[in-house]
C-alpha cells in the first residue's frame, strides 16, 4: 500500500511538473514573438531612418555648396529647385542654379578625367590649380589620385569629390 502511495505521489509530482512547465513554456513563446515583432517593427523604423539620413546628408552638402558660395561672394542659391521663375538675389542678380549638380549630365564622360574637367568646368577650380596637382603628383611620384590631392591642397573637399565620383561613375 505504501508502495501505491508512494508512485501516485509520484505521479501527481510529475504532472505538476509538466502542466507548470507547459504554462512557462507557453509564456516564454508569447515573449519570443512579441518580441520578434518589435525587432521587426524596429527594423522597418531603422530604414526610415537611414532614408532620412541619406536625405539630409544630401541638404547638408547642398547647404555647404551655398554657403562656400556666399562666403566667395556668389550669388544665392535657390536651393528649391521648383519650375517657377527664380527669384532674385540681393542686389538684384540672379541667384546660381546647382540643380544641375544632383542629376547626372545628359552626356557623361566617364572616368577621373571627366570628373576633373567636370571641376574646372563648374569653376570650382581653375585651371592653374589642376595644373599644380598634376605638378605635384608628377614631381613626387605620389600614389594619391588627382582628386586626392586637390583635396590635400585644399582647392577641393572631399565630399564634392566623392558626389562628382558618384555623377560620373568614377
Amino acid at each position: 500500500m505504501t508502495l501505491f502511495i508512494t508512485v501516485l505521489i509520484i505521479f501527481a509530482l510529475t504532472l505538476v511538473g509538466l502542466v507548470v512547465n507547459y504554462s512557462i513554456t507557453t509564456k516564454n513563446l508569447d515573449s519570443i514573438r512579441r518580441l520578434r515583432g518589435e525587432i521587426q517593427q524596429l527594423g522597418i523604423r531603422k530604414e526610415e531612418a537611414m532614408e532620412r539620413v541619406t536625405g539630409l546628408r544630401q541638404h547638408e552638402k547642398m547647404l555647404r555648396v551655398q554657403l562656400d558660395d556666399i562666403e566667395r561672394g556668389l550669388p544665392p542659391i535657390d536651393l528649391s529647385f521648383t519650375d517657377a521663375a527664380p527669384a532674385e538675389g540681393q542686389n538684384g542678380e540672379q541667384p546660381a542654379d546647382y540643380s544641375g549638380m544632383l542629376a547626372k549630365p545628359k552626356k557623361v564622360a566617364r572616368g577621373e578625367n571627366a570628373v576633373l574637367e567636370s571641376f574646372v568646368r563648374e569653376k570650382r577650380i581653375t585651371p592653374a590649380q589642376l595644373q599644380k596637382a598634376r605638378d605635384y603628383k608628377t614631381q613626387t611620384g605620389s600614389e594619391y589620385s588627382l582628386e586626392d590631392i586637390l583635396v590635400m591642397l585644399g582647392y577641393l573637399r572631399q565630399e564634392d569629390v566623392e558626389v562628382a565620383k558618384r555623377r560620373f561613375g568614377a
